[in-house]
């Protein structure tokens, strides 16, 4: 199988109907190390037999996302790769218990400094997008799993609505809802997705959102101020030229207890873009 997959669809897999039952069976039955192979092997074929392996592709997807969990993130990284392409070779009901499992992963401890996972998380939404999977509605249920500690989540939902190109109205919507209040999983929630968006997409256009994530520097609750200070964090690297000199701007500005917010600020540009602060540096 691995000089097949090799050939970069020179040859015809027509009369290998037995393929795809052998991939699945090894994926069922095989010890970790060999399901690895399976998977990674899984991967060449849909990427140099994508057409020829399209009849194949709705079982497949099935299987695959079974390793879509965080029991095993290697496993899990070759699946969503693998997701990824099949996505676009399957019908919204195959794709629906993928994107199940996938909110189900971003929500996890385990994955929330992983890259391998949330490239591959970041490219299957992407995907089911693209493929019309997923519409706008998946927001809420991301936005329910999004808190401090599950970060992931949000920016699942950034994703989403980038790749849709609502990034403007579901700010101004984020920003709406902000500014009503609520309670603290919805604030936050609402707050770090704001920066995640912020993070994928230019939103220095809309006026007040330096003013609504500045308040709630002063919030009592410290959760609000910490969620404040990722999310504006995150909005500056949106577009770096215009937010950042804003930001220093407000730590000049800010009282001793909420310089150490705003440090937490340039700290998450740090983490997430260093690039970004090359100018001041």
């Amino acid at each position: 199988m691995n000089l097949i997959a090799g050939n970069e669809n020179k040859i015809n897999l027509t009369g290998l109907g037995a393929l795809e039952g052998q991939l699945i069976n090894l994926m069922d039955n095989a010890n970790r190390s060999v399901r690895l192979a399976v998977l990674q092997l899984t991967l060449t074929f849909l990427h140099h037999y994508a057409t020829q392996m399209g009849q194949a592709a709705p079982n497949l997807q099935k299987k695959v996302v079974q390793f879509i969990n965080d029991s095993d993130l290697q496993a899990a990284s070759y699946g969503l790769a693998c997701a990824e392409l099949l996505m676009g070779m399957c019908n919204a009901n195959v794709n629906q218990a993928t994107i199940q499992s996938c909110i189900a992963l971003s929500k996890t401890e385990q994955v929330q400094s992983s890259e391998p996972i949330i490239n591959g998380l970041s490219k299957v939404f992407s995907a089911a997008v693209k493929t019309k999977t997923v519409d706008m509605g998946v927001i809420a249920p991301l936005l329910d799993a999004t808190s401090l500690n599950t970060r992931v989540s949000a920016k699942m939902a950034a994703v989403v609505v980038n790749t849709s190109g609502q990034s403007s109205s579901v700010a101004q919507q984020l920003i709406k809802e902000l500014s009503s209040g609520g309670d603290d999983k919805t604030v936050i929630s609402r707050t770090l997705a704001l920066g995640e968006v912020g993070s994928l997409s230019d939103l220095s256009g809309i006026a007040n959102i330096i003013d609504t994530i500045a308040k709630m520097f002063s919030a009592d609750n410290d959760q609000w101020r910490q969620a404040a200070a990722i999310c504006l964090g995150g909005v500056s690297i949106g577009n770096t030229s215009f937010f950042l000199e804003k930001v220093f701007k407000l730590i000049q500005q800010s009282q001793d207890a909420q310089k150490f917010m705003y440090l937490s600020t340039i700290r998450e540009i740090i983490n997430t873009n260093a690039e970004c602060l090359g100018q001041y540096i």
